[in-house]
């Protein structure tokens, strides 16, 4: 279940919107993990990607049988980490969840690259 530590579920990673900083984007495929950190400049950015990681959090919350366990889920004001361990059969499916919710985040960070930006590791 995704638990948080805002006042409702689909709270935004900005709150803040502090000037000048940027979201990071962080997933790592062979741990099935994504984060997301800091702030971002630009309210588009932090709505964008608070959104695609809402869907991707419900997703993994619905397909619980795809998964060894359950995901573990964490959004806060500022930050959001996902991870999952898929079961071996539904592994690939649910790499492309991943795959389609890291790519509306590399359309955010081409689109503002002063606000957002994603690094993958496909160790």
């Amino acid at each position: 279940s995704i638990r948080t530590e805002g006042e409702s579920r689909g709270k935004s990673l900005n709150t803040g919107r502090l000037r000048g900083h940027m979201t990071t984007v962080k997933f790592n495929a062979k741990e099935m993990t994504i984060t997301a950190v800091d702030h971002a400049g630009s309210s588009a950015v932090c709505a964008g990607v608070s959104a695609l990681l809402g869907a991707l959090a419900k997703s993994l919350d619905d397909s619980e049988y795809m998964l060894e366990d359950k995901a573990e889920i964490e959004f806060d004001e500022a930050t959001a980490k996902i991870s999952c361990c898929p079961k071996p059969e539904w592994k690939s499916f649910i790499m492309r969840s991943y795959w389609t919710i890291l790519e509306g985040i590399e359309l955010i960070s081409t689109k503002y690259p002063e606000a957002c930006s994603l690094s993958i590791a496909e160790c």
